[in-house]
């Protein structure tokens, strides 16, 4: 073990070399982990360790400088094995100065090799091109694998039915817009793109004729081009793109479509996810990206008796064995984010609101990132530079829970908590933008009613919600809440808001309002999508205050409580944190604002802060959530009916 310039050498073994241990991390002394001070990895190379050697070796991989001129003090050695059978993965080794860790390399042996190496697993190299005959063959297995085994996966074929407009791509005539007017099924992919700003293809009202005669391969953006010859690669007669599918400049198509994106993305065959092309122009199949610096070793093959060999240079080629040795990526982080070395942030498309909703309602997931193709589906994820499957375990697969019988409650919340993470380019498509996860969750879950972002049964505990501003948005940047303009949600939905939402957890979920009636009126045909007018009534207890300065923080507020005579009592500022849905240079919150506090829950510490409005008597808005101890047998509270929009 390696801390600082301290080394702990494992106990001794009956390994030829007790620097290396022969890469035998199996051990249980070793547990897989085993450190090696960069000395005495040089002077046991140079006695002829000849995986020492190799290490030493594979340090001369270009771009593993130290940073700020520290010397490398040593490596760490890091094996596993996949639950799933006895295959190792490919050995990591950590480069590590005195002060930290600064990189790290793979090593691996061919996947095609019939060799192995204690503790060097196979992994494949990465094609220039995402299209390459090997490419081709990697993603027909991780799919034909997907549709004969994994139970589920599977879809029925009844509801493969094609949607209301497609693409037909088959090889051997110019692709074509087709209308699908009598239910008609069949294979196809749908496009996962980002727009970067204006597409140069769109499907409008006066070129849709000229679509359904179709245009030629070269006359579409490089993006949309490299999806159809993929289809194509994979035998996929269809191709769903929304700017293509979608009347681009007609909102009531637009509206129309949109509640049926769980249909779309539920019941393609694959979603082909253009990770690596940051618009419709750049395309995802040649990323330079995609040439990482790969450097070629050997090593001696171990003796047959089980020693360990020696570094004889003069022995013939066909007893060593080609080991390789690239910087590794960073894994899949989370679901979302998949193997990189180019960056340790998502890539453009997974931090777009809009994906969030293709990516979790799809059964199968060809991503295209910059470097490397990867698959995910709802049995298991795989990468084109590994053998070995990705585990689950340790991510929270959003994707996967849909097909369980868990709690939707929950669910929902994580994945609105994830949505307000993303970026949106039009503020007020929150609702729009999960109407597709909202319709499936509705569909498998009948008895209860949508309300502009909440569930009925879930109702009062869901109204707890907050904005997160100190948080970092997906790109790692700082972020701020707005009221969305124009307004397409009431105040008490998360979806009136431009900011990142958390769900607070209440130990009640039976809730203390009383004769609720909730009405919600779709700006459109989706019901899912915009509110035109929502109300919320019930009778609640509430509390009243009066919104001051905070004493310790300029640009933060405190809360005093008032009696119901209206005399200020300014020795009851309870000690409490206010979490406004609005912050920075609004004025919907102000120092002297006399407000109501509501305890949808009963028996809690969480309270809606509300203001009066001008829309009529006993009616409010919401500005934020306030966090304390509970107010109930402290403070005397008024139980009335009020209206909140």
């Amino acid at each position: 073990m390696l801390s600082n310039k301290r080394y702990f050498p494992p106990p001794r073994t009956n390994a030829a070399c007790q620097h290396c241990q022969d890469l035998n991390l199996s051990l249980p002394t070793i547990d897989g982990i085993l450190g090696i001070p960069l000395g005495l990895l040089q002077t046991s190379a140079a006695s002829g360790c000849p995986y020492c050697a190799l290490l030493i070796k594979a340090l001369e991989l270009p771009g593993l400088e130290p940073p700020n001129n520290e010397d490398l003090f040593g490596v760490t050695l890091f094996s596993g094995v996949d639950s799933t059978n006895a295959e190792p993965f490919p050995l990591i080794v950590r480069l590590q100065t005195e002060y930290r860790n600064f990189a790290e390399i793979e090593l691996y042996v061919d996947a095609d090799s019939s060799y192995r190496l204690p503790a060097i697993g196979r992994a494949r190299n990465i094609e220039a091109n995402g299209l390459s005959d090997q490419c081709v063959a990697l993603m027909n297995s991780w799919m034909k694998e997907c549709l004969s085994q994994h139970k589920m996966c599977h879809q029925p074929q009844s509801s493969m039915i094609l949607p209301d407009r497609v693409l037909d791509v088959r090889p051997g005539k110019n692709p074509r817009l087709i209308l699908n007017q009598s239910a008609e099924t069949g294979d196809y992919a749908a496009l996962s793109h980002s727009w970067g700003g204006q597409v140069a293809l769109q499907l409008r009202q006066k070129n849709l004729e000229d679509l359904r005669r179709g245009i030629s391969l070269q006359g579409f953006p490089m993006t949309f081009r490299h999806a159809i010859e993929v289809c194509r690669a994979l035998a996929i007669p269809f191709l769903w793109i929304d700017s293509l599918c979608i009347i681009q400049d007609s909102a009531t198509d637009w509206a129309v479509q949109g509640s049926k994106m769980d249909a779309v993305y539920s019941n393609c065959q694959v979603v082909i996810a253009a990770d690596g092309a940051h618009n419709s122009e750049k395309g995802f199949l040649e990323d330079p990206w995609r040439q990482i610096p790969v450097l070629k070793l050997v090593c001696p093959r171990p003796a047959s008796d089980g020693g360990t060999p020696k570094a004889n240079k003069d022995e013939p080629q066909s007893k060593f064995v080609d080991v390789y040795a690239r910087k590794k990526g960073t894994g899949n982080m989370d679901v979302f984010m998949h193997h990189s070395r180019a960056s340790n942030y998502r890539s453009n498309l997974s931090s777009r609101g809009w994906i969030l909703q293709e990516s979790v309602l799809a059964s199968r997931i060809l991503h295209f990132t910059a470097e490397e193709i990867t698959w995910e589906c709802r049995s298991v994820s795989r990468c084109e530079c590994q053998v070995n499957p990705h585990i689950f375990t340790h991510e929270m697969p959003m994707k996967y829970n849909l097909t369980r019988e868990l709690d939707h409650k929950e669910h929902w919340a994580k994945l609105v908590q994830e949505f307000t993470c993303r970026d949106l380019t039009y503020p007020s498509d929150r609702l729009p933008a999960m109407a597709g996860i909202a319709s499936h969750m509705h569909s498998r879950n009948p008895s209860i009613e949508f309300h502009a972002g909440l569930w009925s049964d879930s109702f009062a505990s869901s109204l707890l919600w907050f904005c997160l501003d100190r948080g970092m948005n997906l790109h790692g940047g700082k972020r701020k809440s707005r009221r969305v303009q124009p307004e397409s949600a009431p105040t008490w939905s998360w979806a009136s808001v431009t900011g990142r939402i958390m769900f607070s957890p209440s130990q009640s979920t039976l809730g203390a309002l009383k004769n609720l009636h909730v009405n919600c009126s779709p700006a459109g045909p989706n019901m899912y999508g915009r509110v035109s007018s929502a109300t919320l009534m019930a009778t609640v207890d509430t509390f009243r205050g009066i919104i001051i300065a905070h004493k310790d923080h300029r640009d933060a507020f405190q809360l005093q409580l008032i009696s119901d005579d209206g005399i200020h009592r300014s020795n009851l500022i309870p000690d409490g944190e206010i979490f406004p849905d609005i912050l920075g240079d609004s004025t919907e919150m102000c120092v002297g604002d006399e407000v109501i506090l509501m305890d949808p829950v009963g028996h809690d510490d969480k309270y809606l802060i509300l203001k009066p409005s001008s829309h009529g008597p006993s009616t409010y808005r919401r500005l934020g959530l306030y966090m304390t101890f509970p107010l109930r047998g402290i403070w005397p509270a008024r139980h009335e009916t009020i209206t909140l929009i």
